[in-house]
């Protein structure tokens, strides 16, 4: 998974928690249903401010004189603040206000892929198990 920055430390803390002190580790469906959810909700959130930025901080004018021939200083400005927002001039994506906000996008739709992944095992052994269960005779 590609993950804004920090995003696997506290991830990991969790998961070295878990295994370092054998404490159980439970799952409930409604819960993991929110959690997909709330990566959608974050998401979509991610995406509107992505859209604004590209909009709105890649002006033309930024109102610095940059519309001016001779402020040179005003117009190298312009694109810095514009390179910094949307990227160019060797700026790295992920470094543009435009690239952290697709990072954050896509790390929620992975993260949703990922849980959904863990739900479909979990109600594939679940359904298993009942079926064991119903073979011996056992009632839910």
């Amino acid at each position: 998974m590609s993950e804004p920055p920090g995003a696997s430390a506290g991830a990991a803390a969790f998961t070295e928690h878990i295994l370092s002190t054998g404490e159980r580790l439970e799952l409930q469906p409604d819960a993991i249903e929110r959690l997909m959810k709330a990566c959608d909700k974050l998401a979509e959130d991610m995406e509107i401010l992505e859209k604004s930025a590209r909009r709105e901080l890649g002006a033309d004018e930024f109102g610095l004189g940059e519309k001016y021939p001779n402020l040179h200083s005003a117009q190298q400005l312009a694109q810095k603040f514009r390179s910094k927002a949307i990227g160019g001039n060797g700026i790295d994506d992920a470094n543009t206000a435009v690239g952290l906000f697709a990072a954050h996008r896509n790390y929620a739709l992975e993260m949703k892929a990922m849980l959904q992944r863990v739900l479909d095992a979990y109600n594939k052994q679940e359904a298993t198990m009942i079926g064991n269960l119903e073979g011996i005779g056992i009632d839910q």
